[in-house]
Formats: structure tokens, sequence, C-alpha cells
């Protein structure tokens, strides 16, 4: 069914707090959610709220955290997120690291303990809206083998960055391997996997999904793909001193016994630092006009800035309105007990 998005924010919002989380804290996380599903990135949208209820429930979810400074120093700094949901912790650690950019004019937060973060594209958005470029990246439970292995030793491990720009934010936001919600959709349609995207667990390549659901994803570009996950692991684990490899990292969505111990790297840069923002405007703007100017293949209308596909998508869910499944729909509104 299309809902408005307005609507459909206050009703996610609401789902939460009958859970239990404050308002605040369920409107940050509704709104990464539905801003998700209006991009068309539905993998990280409202379909994820029944997920974190569960973990709520379950208990394994603070939903009154209380962040706390475990290092400090000014620029740096590191914040132990009290295990609660990952998208109003993260976005508090996000406010932390703006404040501290417009000072120093860069800042690097680490975030630990906490849960699922979302879209980072969420964060990387809010930075743009204060005029800061932005970069995160996560771990996750590994899924995918270094190249020529057969055990899995990186995850997901989504690299974001975000740059304030004349025509709308420059969003890039990709996960380094295809993402196993992906593969169940197309297991649960009868489909095919694109080639490259799995082995079976023998490491032979498949297009079953089935098989690859117990084999192993493939990192995007191979060993290059597998060098940025590995980087995603120095920098919001390594680094960050927390659990790194799979059999001491929890599933951050489908364990309902062990808290998620999620954990990413957050830099903020300052771009007044070099200029002033208006000529780093205007640079953009000439970036816009090298890309636009292509000379197109035979079959293509248009090529895009990284994130402009998602913000057309955007701005048609704000004027046509959000399509959610029936299913979806009836679970956000149905009345608490």
């Amino acid at each position: 069914m299309i809902v408005n998005p307005h609507e459909w924010l206050d009703a996610c919002t609401n789902y939460l707090m009958q859970v239990g989380i404050p308002e605040d804290d369920a409107f940050i996380t509704a709104e990464s959610v539905t801003l998700a599903d209006m991009r068309g990135v539905c993998s990280h949208g409202a379909s994820r709220l029944p997920i974190y209820k569960n973990r709520i429930e379950a208990g394994v979810v603070n939903k009154t955290p209380h962040p706390v400074m475990i290092r400090d120093h000014g620029a740096m700094f590191q914040i132990d997120c009290d295990n609660g949901l990952g998208q109003p912790t993260a976005y508090f650690v996000l406010r932390e690291a703006l404040a501290r950019a417009k000072n120093a004019g860069i800042s690097i937060a680490l975030i630990r303990h906490s849960n699922h973060l979302g879209m980072l594209a969420y964060y990387a958005l809010k930075a743009c809206e204060q005029r800061m470029i932005s970069f995160i990246t996560c771990h996750t439970m590994s899924v995918a083998p270094a190249p020529g292995g057969l055990s899995p030793v990186v995850g997901t491990n989504p690299h974001c960055w975000g740059f304030p720009a004349a025509h709308g934010p420059i969003i890039s936001d990709m996960a380094i391997t295809p993402s196993r919600g992906k593969i169940k959709d197309l297991a649960a349609s009868g489909k095919k996997l694109p080639s490259g995207w799995a082995t079976d667990s023998a490491g032979n390549e498949t297009c079953d999904p089935e098989a690859a659901l117990s084999g192993l994803l493939q990192c995007i570009g191979g060993a290059k793909g597998y060098g940025l996950g590995i980087i995603s692991i120095l920098l919001s684990g390594v680094l960050n001193d927390v659990p790194f490899r799979s059999s001491d990292l929890p599933h951050c969505l489908e364990n309902l016994e062990e808290q998620a111990q999620s954990a990413a790297c957050m830099i903020l840069i300052n771009p007044e630092v070099y200029s002033d923002y208006d000529s780093y405007i205007r640079r953009t703007d000439q970036l816009y006009d090298y890309v636009k100017s292509s000379v197109l293949k035979e079959g293509t209308d248009a090529v895009y800035l990284p994130g402009e596909i998602e913000q057309r998508n955007y701005w048609r869910a704000l004027k046509d309105g959000l399509f959610i499944s029936d299913e979806l729909y009836r679970e956000i509104n149905a009345p608490s007990c």
C-alpha cells in the first residue's frame, strides 16, 4: 500500500515507544528507517523495526542507555553507548563529533557497545546539513573470506562518505559484500543470484541463493573489497579495542540472547578549514557539471553522482507516497496489548 511518509514516521515512532523506547530515541530510529525506505534502501528500512522490537523485548537492548565518554583527547574521543539502540546512540555521538569538528576542523569518534546502526547515510546526511564532510564505517559478523580462503573473516562492513554539495549531498554508502537480506529475498522468490555474489561451502561459485546462505559471500572487487573490509575492522574494531572475530561478535539482529557489541568509527571534516564554504560549494558544482557532461553510451539516458538516484527516490516518495507492504503496515499499526 502507499502511505504518507510523515504519517508513517509517526507510526514507526509510536511502535517503538510502545515497547518502552523514549520518544526522542524512538523518533530518531523511526526517522532513520523511514528515510532508508524513501531513498530506496529498503534493506535498512522499517522492516527492521520488528527485529529491533524482538531484541528489545528479549532484554538484550538497553531501552534507556546512558552513554559514557571513555577517552577524550579533544578532536578524538571514544564513547561507550551502554547497549542502547544503534540510531539514537550513534546520533548522540554524531552531535558531539560535529561540535568538535567545528572547532578543531576535524573529529574522530569511536563508538562501542551499541546496536545495529541502520543506514549509515542517515548520519552522513545529518552531517551535510551542518556543512560537514563525513566518513563512517563499522564492522559486522564475518560473512566473506580473504582471497583464496574458505573461512569468513570480513563482514558486510559498510563504508559511507558524505559531502555537502551544490546539487544535493553526494553520498557514497556501500557494503563491501552483497546483503544476506537480498539473498534471502531472492531465495524466497525462487530467483538466482548474479554471478560473483557467493560461493557454496566448498568455495565453488554458485548462483543458488540457498547454497549461498550456507556458504560464503564474496567481496566486491575481489581483493580490493576485501582490503576495504579489513580497514573497517582496523578502524572500528582493532583501534576501538572491541570484538571483531565472528566467534566473539553476536549477530546484531538475529541473536535474542546476547548484547550486540556493535561498534563504528566516525570521522567529520570541516571544509571551511581550507576555504570559505561558498567557494567549496562552487567547486562541487564544477564537479557536477564535469560528470554530467559525460558522453553517454548507447541506451543510457544519464549518469549520476553517488547518492543522486537515492535522493530522487526520496523526492518521489515525498510527492507520491511511500510503498509499504500490507504485512508490515499491519505490524507497525497493531494496537499495543
